[in-house]
C-alpha cells in the first residue's frame, strides 16, 4: 500500500462511494491505496511532489489495466486515490500548487468520493477514537481513554459549527487535548474548542426558491377554509421534499419558500422531486380548483452556518440570485446558476435564452 496521507481509519474508508451513486467499495487485498489529502499534498514542494509522482507511476506497472467502477471486475491493479473532486484537483493544477508530474500521474486514477465531516456526524466518535490512537502512537505512547461527556461536546460543536476545518479540526483538537490533559481519560474541559461566534464562516450552501405560479388566480373565489387547507398542505410537501433531499426550508414569503442546502446535487434533486411529486399533490392534496404549477431556481454561493455580524450581506446576494434565476423560469422549469450546475456534477442542461441574469451565466435543467 502507498499511503500519502489519511485523515480516515479505514473502517470509514470501507463506507466510501464512487461518484455518480454506485456501490462499489474501495478494493481490498493487495491493490494499493493513495489516500490523498489535498491540503497535505497542496503543502509539499515541488521535489517531494514529483518524487510522489515518479513512485506512483511505477506501481501502474505494464499495461496499465484499470477496470472502471460498476464492471463487476474485482481486481483493480493500479492504485486508488482517493479525493474530493476532478475540480479540486484541477484547481491545484491551475494555482499552481501542483507540479505538472504529479497531476498527469493522479489524473490518471479512479477516484472515489469522500464527504466532508460535516456531511457524517455520525463518524466523529470513531474518528476520536482514530486520532487518540494515531498520535499516541506518534509519541510511542499508550492511547488514554475519552469521556462519554466529551465525545458528546465534540458531536454538539460539531452540530453547530459544521467542521469549518473538516476532519483536520479534529484531529488537531485531539492532539491539544493529549497535551493539555492532566489524568488518563479526555474530559470535556481538556477540550479547546473555538467559541462558535467565531466559528460562523462563510461557506457555500446552495439555494433553492420554489414560487407557485398564478397563485392569486387560483384564490380567487375559493372558499377561505379551502385555500388555507391546501396550501398549508402544499408548503408540508416541499418541506417533506426537501428534507429527503438532506435540505431544510430557510424561509418563507407569501407563496414562495426559500430552501438551503449543503450540497447542490441535493438541490437540484429536491427540485426534481418537487416537479416529480406535484402531480399526485394535485390529485390528493390540492383543495382547489386549479393545479399548482410551480417554477424553482436554484444559485449557490458563500452564506455564513449561523447569524453572524457581516454575514447577511453575504447571504442576501445567493439569496437574491437563487430569487432572480426562479423569476425567468416557466412554469414547470428548474434554473440553476453555472456555480449550482458545475458543483451539482453538470447534469443534461441548455443555456437559459437572452443571456446572463443578474450577471451570472443560468441554465435550465433537462
Amino acid at each position: 500500500m502507498v499511503s500519502v496521507c489519511s485523515d480516515a481509519p479505514e473502517t470509514i474508508l470501507a463506507r466510501l462511494r464512487v461518484p455518480g451513486g454506485r456501490s462499489d467499495a474501495l478494493p481490498v487485498g493487495d491493490t494499493p491505496v493513495v489516500l490523498a489529502g489535498f491540503e497535505c499534498v497542496r503543502r509539499l514542494p515541488y521535489v517531494a511532489q514529483a518524487g510522489m509522482a515518479a513512485t506512483l507511476a511505477q506501481s501502474f506497472g505494464a499495461g496499465d489495466r484499470a477496470t472502471t467502477p460498476g464492471s463487476g471486475q474485482t481486481a483493480i491493479p493500479v492504485p486508488h486515490l482517493v479525493i474530493t473532486s476532478r475540480s479540486q484537483l484541477s484547481a491545484l493544477r491551475e494555482s499552481g500548487d501542483l507540479c505538472p508530474e504529479l497531476h498527469a500521474v493522479l489524473e490518471r486514477f479512479p477516484t472515489i468520493a469522500v464527504p466532508p465531516l460535516r456531511e457524517c456526524p455520525d463518524d466523529v466518535p470513531e474518528l476520536v477514537d482514530y486520532f487518540i490512537r494515531q498520535v499516541a502512537q506518534s509519541e510511542n505512547g499508550e492511547p488514554p481513554a475519552v469521556s462519554a461527556p466529551a465525545v458528546a461536546a465534540l458531536e454538539r460543536y460539531g452540530r453547530l459549527s459544521r467542521w469549518p476545518g473538516n476532519h483536520g479540526q479534529l484531529r488537531e483538537i485531539i492532539k491539544d487535548a493529549l497535551a493539555r490533559m492532566a489524568g488518563g481519560t479526555i474530559e470535556p474541559a481538556d477540550l479547546e474548542l473555538p467559541e462558535l461566534a467565531d466559528t460562523a464562516v462563510v461557506r457555500d450552501y446552495s439555494f433553492l426558491f420554489v414560487d407557485v405560479v398564478g397563485s392569486r388566480r387560483m384564490k380567487l373565489g375559493q372558499d377561505a377554509d379551502l385555500v388555507h387547507r391546501s396550501f398549508d398542505a402544499y408548503h408540508a410537501a416541499v418541506a417533506r421534499w426537501v428534507e429527503q433531499s438532506r435540505g431544510e426550508v430557510y424561509s418563507s414569503s407569501g407563496d414562495g419558500i426559500m430552501c438551503r442546502f449543503a450540497r447542490a446535487d441535493d438541490a437540484v434533486r429536491a427540485a426534481r422531486s418537487i416537479m416529480n411529486g406535484l402531480g399526485a399533490f394535485n390529485a390528493t392534496g390540492n383543495r382547489l380548483q386549479a393545479p399548482f404549477r410551480v417554477r424553482v431556481g436554484i444559485a449557490t454561493g458563500p452564506a455564513p452556518d449561523i447569524d453572524s455580524s457581516g454575514g447577511g450581506r453575504v447571504a442576501g446576494e445567493v439569496l437574491d440570485r437563487a430569487y432572480a434565476v426562479q423569476e425567468c423560469a416557466e412554469p414547470g422549469e428548474i434554473i440553476v446558476c453555472e456555480n449550482t450546475l458545475h458543483s451539482a456534477g453538470s447534469p443534461p442542461a441548455t443555456p437559459v435564452e437572452g443571456g446572463p441574469i443578474g450577471g451570472v451565466a443560468a441554465f435550465t435543467l433537462e
